[in-house]
């Protein structure tokens, strides 16, 4: 979802001025502590069996895409972007039904795990070690979300007909960042004109959660298990309803049963679970209410056209929806 090692080089001017340095190095820092580089990048291996579990619904979650593509005139062989693509649960489906997709993450792990995904599935050519061969329908790049309009340019990829950013994939910078980057993107897409029978305008899906529905059904505490992996995830939260972001602390312990107490009797204590803390992080979210997310994609080049409350059954949004699915297109 965001950057790797080379994000110390995120926005680097050779010709920096010695007054300069100290707030460079300040920025670098605040970048390395921020709670996405240290999930995504430092333990990546924690989430990562929460994407394994979501490659099922994912299946579901790409056909409603296709139908979005086909009700927007967005043909097979259209060239898409999955933003923060992770480990390539929408992007190789998407290859798979004749899509060119190009899959953009922070996570070197989970791109690592999308391409070898992606070349069982005959993507990728095998003889090709970077997945970078002409002959690819699937191509993924690394780097920090703020910087994917530069990064994706540099390497040639543009003119993209349909951008999709799947399951609250942004909002961890703030708001003038989201505004910034819905910009970037619009300047990445294609240019149809108006008149254009054959092509649509691209088009930007967004499945984000509702802030809303947050509101309304506030969870302060839940517990995640993922047993085969011997994992549990501990979060807490708050909402701030001033910055209307949701204020979260994680904790992940690894579970293991106590079985080497033997001179005990009781059963019960043989078999404890016993919780080591792994990894405790502070995340800050900024969520939006429909018209606020309506709000900024219009100042930033994108026209909000339809409105689902569910991005698998594609239902009508609705007060009730925890997630809204937007798709906008690009302003011609």
């Amino acid at each position: 979802m965001y950057g790797n090692n080379d994000l110390s080089d995120r926005n680097k001017d050779n010709n920096i001025n010695p007054e300069d340095y100290s707030q460079k190095a300040e920025e670098q820092q605040q970048q390395e502590e921020h709670w996405a580089f240290k999930l995504f990048i430092d333990h990546p291996e924690l989430y990562l069996p929460f994407l394994e579990l979501g490659k099922e619904k994912a299946v579901k979650e790409v056909e409603s895409l296709c139908k979005i593509f086909d009700e927007y005139k967005i043909p097979k062989d259209s060239k898409i972007l999955d933003l923060s693509c992770g480990i390539g649960r929408h992007s190789i489906p998407l290859a798979k039904r004749g899509y060119k997709v190009i899959g953009y993450d922070i996570s070197s792990l989970y791109l690592q795990k999308a391409r070898e995904w992606a070349k069982r599935e005959g993507l990728i050519n095998y003889n090709d070690i970077d997945g970078e061969s002409k002959s690819n329908t699937i191509k993924f790049y690394q780097g920090d979300l703020r910087d994917a309009a530069k990064i994706l340019s540099s390497n040639g990829q543009t003119d993209f007909d349909a951008i999709i950013s799947m399951e609250t994939s942004f909002g961890y910078f703030g708001e003038e960042t989201d505004c910034q980057l819905f910009r970037d993107l619009a300047s990445t897409c294609s240019s149809y004109s108006a008149k254009s029978s054959s092509h649509s305008s691209p088009i930007f899906v967004i499945d984000t959660i509702n802030r809303d529905y947050l509101i309304r059904e506030f969870q302060p505490f839940r517990i995640d298990d993922i047993p085969d992996q011997k994992l549990e995830l501990h979060i807490k939260r708050k909402f701030n309803l001033e910055s209307s972001s949701m204020e979260e602390e994680w904790k992940f312990y690894d579970k293991t049963r106590n079985r080497g107490e033997k001179r005990k009797k009781k059963v019960s204590s043989d078999n404890a679970i016993h919780l080591r803390q792994i990894l405790d992080l502070h995340l800050n979210l900024r969520v939006y209410s429909l018209h606020e997310l309506i709000r900024l994609l219009k100042q930033t080049g994108w026209n909000c056209v339809s409105k689902y409350g569910d991005i698998v059954t594609l239902e009508p949004f609705n007060r009730g929806s925890r997630n809204m699915v937007l798709v906008s297109q690009k302003k011609i």
